[in-house]
């Protein structure tokens, strides 16, 4: 399965065997990201998990278990691209995967890039190992601020993000 890893698709692919074969282990420190986003006419705030994946291929997926079912525009993909691009060295020889989640319920669809910043901080938190990212408080398990707003530039490796607190 390791040489699948080349490809997002077959990287994709080799987390869905694991899972199906009951070999996915997970990490103890997933980070967790409080966002927002629009439901209707109403913004609506979220959650978003990021954790490494021992075992699987290096590379940005979407929880297999969580996530089997989820789509997502060009700007949502293109926004994923540039912050895995832009995370820290470390990060990217690791298989991260990450969850969207709504009251508890994952989330279907996502259009847009304005969840680019939440997970360019969560990649840098993920490295840190920090588990709730919030201004002063990275561990607190019920954070009244989020994360929103999509990438300002992109300066050479250097990857600048327009972070609203909410």
């Amino acid at each position: 399965l390791a040489d699948m890893a080349e490809d997002p698709v077959a990287g994709y692919a080799q987390l869905v065997l694991l899972a199906l074969a009951g070999e996915r282990h997970r990490t103890e420190s997933p980070v967790h990201v409080s966002v927002v986003f629009g439901h209707g006419q109403d913004g609506s705030s979220g959650k978003l998990t990021l954790r490494v994946q021992p075992g699987g291929p290096a590379g940005l997926y979407p929880d297999p278990e969580r996530m089997a079912f989820f789509t997502a525009n060009e700007k949502f993909a293109d926004a994923l691209t540039e912050a895995w691009a832009t995370s820290p060295l470390p990060v990217r020889s690791q298989c991260v995967v990450w969850d969207i989640a709504y009251e508890g319920a994952p989330i279907d669809h996502v259009e847009g890039n304005s969840l680019a910043a939440a997970f360019g901080v969560g990649l840098i938190e993920l490295r840190r190992g920090k588990r709730w990212v919030r201004p002063g408080k990275p561990r607190n398990p019920c954070p009244p601020r989020a994360v929103t707003r999509a990438p300002a530039c992109r300066h050479g490796t250097e990857y600048k993000a327009r972070a609203t607190w909410m």
